[in-house]
C-alpha cells in the first residue's frame, strides 16, 4: 500500500494517482505551482501638459 503524501489515503501498490484527491504517487518530476505575488500599488502621477522644454 502507498500512502498519499497529500491527503494520507492508502492506495494500492502500483497506483499512479491517489484514489481520493488525485495527487500523483509515482516518484519523478513533480509539478509545483506557486501563486503569483501581489505587486504593491503604484500611484500614477499625472503628466504635465504643454510644450516640452529642452535646455
Amino acid at each position: 500500500m502507498i500512502e498519499c503524501p497529500n491527503c494520507g489515503t492508502m492506495n494500492p501498490d502500483g497506483a499512479e494517482a491517489c484514489k481520493k484527491c488525485g495527487q500523483g504517487l509515482l516518484p519523478g518530476p513533480q509539478v509545483i505551482s506557486h501563486e503569483t505575488p501581489k505587486l504593491p500599488f503604484i500611484k500614477r502621477i499625472p503628466l504635465r501638459k504643454g510644450p516640452v522644454r529642452r535646455g
